[in-house]
């Protein structure tokens, strides 16, 4: 008799929950979200809608509860943000 094995792919995105700004001051703001399984850290901003021009620096650490501080902003500006988070087997979930 021959044995036969096989590995299945993950290749399920995390999802994201409960994003939200906190700590909001004159120039800055905690952005911060849950994902459902391990996944990475990364937010892409910008001040008109759709137009997300200015990233946060990546953070590889595999974890569930993500945290990123945006600093710099201008005062009295609108900023439009979306968080993104990828998992180990490189599935990118954006919000």
């Amino acid at each position: 008799s021959t044995e036969s094995t096989f590995t299945t792919s993950d290749i399920t995105a995390p999802t994201i929950t409960a994003v939200s700004a906190n700590a909001v001051t004159g120039t800055g703001a905690t952005i911060s979200w849950t994902t459902s399984e391990n996944s990475d850290t990364q937010i892409e901003y910008g001040t008109s809608t759709g137009v997300y021009n200015l990233n946060t620096t990546l953070n590889p650490a595999m974890v569930t509860s993500h945290s990123q501080v945006l600093s710099g902003l201008s005062s009295e500006t609108v900023y439009y943000y979306r968080v993104k988070s990828r998992d180990a087997a490189g599935n990118l979930k954006v919000s």
